[in-house]
């Protein structure tokens, strides 16, 4: 059974603070609603908190990958349990976010596909969080050894059964809060600009070029193994995109002024934001932009991995350049995102 692995995004959290946020500027029949500079009204607070508990749903399950890989680790992903190895258990995993994903599934304002994914998600995800939980507490009191994994057995089917529903629902999910956290971005950033909150607006573009890279590495299926066979015809244009974007990050930030515009003030205890945080994010994206000249170069010289490291199973993260080492980037930039807006 293959597993399906879903991308990392950068889901953002939006703020009530920071200038007016526009979630839901249509009427009912899609057509944008005529307002004002005194009249633009601040969307309702639930549908703020609808959108963050999706995304932070969302980004709690990326955790549940590894319940899941640690599973079939152990008990195989055939039908028959493999038992030639002691299971230990531990695959218990309790999402505490439950009954909010359920609850904004059904609450207003709707939010039509979002809602309908999160429907389908939330029965799946209980049925195998139930049945891991179930499975661990067999595991972990050595019941195995009365019953001679009769039970281990018929969990196993039922947990087969309960995974690629749980796939089939994710990526479903996936799909629904990926639109709407790019129609998001979208709104949040021209936002950002006409404020003139460049910080935030860098910042979110930054983030959105990353993921627009990892897209396309991710798309040619590129890993330590085999990227220096990459096609740079779209990567290479992406990435001087990207380092345009950064450089005028690591500007904006500089500029004391707009620092304190934007919340960061050194000087003052209750300042919106820790200062700390938003240079923590211009430091990992600084350490992403030598990990793609690096990739880019060893593309180009056709310099790959050292076959010993690869036989070996060496750390690719560790690799200059590497798919891996960008991958692993990429998910420590979107973590120090969130740290700033949260």
């Amino acid at each position: 059974m293959k597993k399906i692995f879903l991308i990392l995004l950068s889901l953002l959290f939006i703020l009530s603070c920071g200038g007016k946020s526009k979630l839901n500027n249509k009427d009912k029949n899609g057509t944008e609603k005529k307002t004002t500079k005194t009249t633009v009204k601040e969307p309702k607070m639930n549908e703020i908190d609808k959108y963050n508990v999706y995304v932070d749903s969302y980004n709690s399950l990326l955790n549940f990958d590894s319940t899941i890989e640690s599973y079939l680790r152990v008990a195989g992903d055939k039908e028959k349990l493999n038992t030639s190895k002691e299971i230990s258990g531990y695959f218990n995993f309790n999402p505490s976010f439950l009954d909010k994903l359920k609850k904004a599934s059904t609450s207003d304002p709707k939010m039509e596909d979002l809602d309908k994914a999160a429907a389908k998600l939330a029965p799946a995800l209980e049925e195998l969080t139930g049945l891991f939980n179930e499975a661990d507490e067999y595991y972990k009191a050595k019941d195995f050894l009365d019953d001679k994994y009769a039970k281990g057995q018929e969990l196993h089917t039922k947990i087969l059964v309960a995974i690629k529903n749980y796939d089939v629902a994710m990526g479903e999910y996936n799909v629904a809060l990926r639109k709407k956290a790019n129609e998001v971005k979208v709104m949040e950033m021209e936002k950002a600009k006409k404020e003139g909150r460049m910080i935030t607006y860098n910042k979110m573009l930054t983030l959105q070029l990353t993921e627009d890279i990892m897209y396309e590495i991710q798309t040619q299926k590129l890993t330590a193994a085999n990227f220096t066979t990459a096609d740079l015809t779209k990567i290479k244009p992406l990435y001087e995109q990207f380092n345009e974007v950064q450089k005028q990050l690591r500007e904006s930030i500089k500029d004391p002024e707009l620092m304190k515009k934007e919340g960061y003030d050194e000087s003052k205890p209750g300042a919106s934001f820790n200062i700390n945080d938003v240079k923590g994010f211009v430091d990992t994206s600084t350490k992403f932009k030598t990990s793609m000249i690096s990739f880019i170069e060893r593309v180009e010289k056709k310099q790959g991995v050292d076959e010993f490291k690869l036989k070996h199973n060496f750390p690719m993260e560790n690799e200059d350049g590497s798919p891996e080492q960008l991958n692993k980037l990429r998910d420590e930039l979107i973590q120090k995102y969130n740290q700033t807006t949260r």
